[in-house]
């Protein structure tokens, strides 16, 4: 897996780009950076990618267009600040939440730039996200999620119902017996 800094952390661009095919790259830069007039069809969209990348406004407007699961997933990622995940606890992730088709929000999170796969450096380039997420049954495989993204979802309601809660009684204090520290002492140095 390969992975540049350009600039600080929190605008991490993962050298996935590279690996991807042009048609799939050209397909996730005129999802990311609307209007696809801005595009130029005779530059890369490598070149567009990187600066989109790191503009909130873009992150933004891409987290709107997501479905409600692709965006709590993406909170849980920026709750938790951790960028890099296997794809199978991406999916935990949202089994846990109630969302049983969790490899369709993946798919949209990859289709929207907001996460990448996580490559070996000797990789063959990427052509379809469905056939690279076809080798999940194979092998292990791990996304980049970009920070900027995550950090942006983390206000996103996860809609979790309320959970039903007695008040608790009053707290009687209760006085040390004195004995406590000893006790401390005693299982540290097991006796």
């Amino acid at each position: 897996m390969i992975f540049t800094l350009a600039g600080p952390a929190s605008t991490a661009r993962p050298d996935a780009l590279a690996k991807y095919s042009e048609p799939l790259l050209r397909q996730v830069a005129g999802r990311l950076i609307r209007p696809a007039e801005h595009l130029d069809a005779r530059r890369s969209p490598r070149a567009f990618c990187g600066p989109a990348l790191a503009d909130p406004v873009l992150i933004d407007r891409t987290l709107r267009t997501l479905s409600a699961p692709a965006r709590k997933l993406l909170r849980l990622v920026g709750v938790s600040r951790q960028p890099q995940w296997r794809i199978r606890g991406l999916l935990d992730l949202l089994i846990g939440l109630g969302h049983e088709d969790g490899i369709a929000a993946v798919k949209e999170l990859l289709a929207a730039g907001l996460i990448f796969p996580a490559l070996p450096p000797r990789s063959v380039p990427v052509a379809s996200f469905d056939a690279w997420l076809q080798q999940l049954t194979t092998q292990t495989l791990s996304a980049y999620v970009l920070p900027l993204a995550g950090g942006r979802a983390r206000s996103e309601d996860l809609s979790l119902p309320a959970l039903a809660a007695e008040p608790l009684p009053t707290a009687v204090v209760q006085e040390a017996d004195g004995l406590e520290w000893l006790l401390r002492l005693a299982v540290c140095y097991g006796r």
